[in-house]
């Protein structure tokens, strides 16, 4: 039987007087890939950024019930939120490599975690990173060139390779293909395919094709609310639940 990664309980957000999500109780399994689906505006990113704590850093926002990360409330008093999200990664939207050279953006995380004891150590990691990430071949004689001088496609990338360089057990990836060709995205999900056997990747995407492709698990959100979470192909093919019909067959989106 898969393990549970996170397990969530009654979890609510809101933004002043504002809900965001109303109780949603959710298990993730880990080494799987879940998509977060449902039309813009319906909670899947708030509920994404609740499992590395990055509403913290948004005024007003107020959360309420319990996200578990390995039998762990990531909200308890003793959790430091940079260590937590050197557990969980986050990959943008919008790829937002820093304006440094390749080397030093995926060495950046290793450098402040403190996870190389040596240049050569270092070095080691930023080649793995980058061979995990599947740009070595593309960038390994142009390691010291601007990260921001690379294609749209390929930044995205870099973002992967620094999430992975620090060892995490969660990737969340928010909508990471959207500003992507589809040669691009697809080079993206093909990635997402091979690190999903070491790493547990939750990705929030508009695309259905995307998530019926590269998802084991989906959950459709509507209104602030989880309408249905279930087996991918089930939720595509068999929805329990008629408003997945409707958002899935195109009703409204």
């Amino acid at each position: 039987m898969m393990s549970i990664k996170f397990r969530t309980k009654n979890v609510e957000v809101s933004y002043g007087d504002k809900k965001a999500i109303r109780d949603i109780s959710l298990n993730i399994k880990k080494n799987t890939i879940t998509a977060l689906i449902g039309p813009s505006g319906c909670g899947k990113s708030t509920f994404l950024r609740c499992l590395n704590r990055m509403n913290d850093v948004i005024e007003n926002c107020s959360i309420k019930g319990s996200v578990l990360l390995d039998e762990q409330d990531i909200y308890g008093p003793d959790i430091d939120p940079v260590e937590l999200r050197a557990r969980v990664g986050m990959v943008f939207q919008k790829a937002n490599p820093f304006p440094k050279s390749i080397f030093d953006n995926i060495a950046y995380g290793p450098r402040i975690h403190g996870l190389a004891s040596s240049d050569n150590e270092l070095k080691d990691i930023v080649h793995n990173s980058l061979e995990k990430a599947g740009l070595i071949d593309e960038v390994k004689d142009r390691l010291n060139d601007q990260a921001t001088g690379l294609s749209g496609g390929q930044q995205q990338r870099i973002c992967i390779a620094r999430a992975i360089a620090v060892s995490p057990e969660v990737i969340l990836m928010d909508e990471p293909c959207s500003a992507l060709d589809p040669i691009a995205t697809a080079k993206i999900e093909e990635l997402m395919n091979e690190i999903s056997e070491t790493y547990t990747i939750i990705i929030v995407t508009h695309s259905m094709q995307q998530a019926a492709r590269v998802s084991k698990k989906t959950a459709f959100f509507h209104l602030g609310d989880l309408i249905e979470y279930n087996d991918t192909d089930k939720i595509f093919t068999q929805p329990d639940n008629e408003k997945t019909q409707d958002y899935i067959t195109g009703r409204f989106g």
